[in-house]
């Protein structure tokens, strides 16, 4: 099994890399991908890590290309709701642009990849009061620049799944 973690860099994508590498057989391989692929003293040797900026179409097709990847854990991206309002569009550029061109490397390589991508649980909005519940359910409500943009990743992954068929898994995480 070939996976590819996006913002492998991260907290969660360096975690998720341990988790795979755990349990996975020797046959696995684990590939990384990031703005750079300057060595992060935390990542396990045994991730592949490569530097891919995805906004660029080209640098997706590269990735995927190299990779062939069975499964994508999609985890890159800007992730912090405070800076989302300092610089909206660039919060919503890169989670959208990156997002549209890793979709669309999948597709042209003919893979049957299957994806997660991680939403947010912002992509709710607030709650309102506490016991009111939050579930999969519950309609949309983004309320920040950073929450808009995943919730329209969560939405464009829905339209490659309808148009494609790519085996998308959609979540979205409360905080951990």
């Amino acid at each position: 099994m070939r996976s590819l973690i996006t913002g492998v860099g991260g907290f969660a994508g360096s975690h998720l890399a341990d988790c795979l590498l755990a349990q996975g057989g020797a046959g696995d391989d684990v590939w990384g991908c990031d703005l750079t692929a300057a060595p992060r003293p935390y990542l396990s040797p045994r991730v592949t890590l490569l530097g891919a900026d995805l906004r660029d179409p080209q640098a997706a097709r590269d990735l995927v290309e190299r990779t062939r990847p069975d499964r994508v854990y999609h985890l890159a991206g800007h992730a912090l709701v405070g800076d989302s309002w300092a610089n909206p569009w660039e919060t919503i550029e890169t989670n959208l642009r990156a997002q549209v061109n890793l979709l669309e490397a999948v597709v042209a390589s003919g893979r049957p990849t299957r994806m997660l991508v991680v939403g947010s649980a912002d992509e709710y909005g607030r709650a309102g009061n506490a016991s009111e519940p939050i579930d999969e359910e519950r309609p949309l409500r983004p309320d920040s620049p950073y929450s808009v943009s995943k919730a329209a990743q969560d939405l464009l992954e829905l339209q490659y799944f309808l148009r494609y068929g790519l085996p998308i898994v959609r979540v979205r995480p409360f905080n951990h």
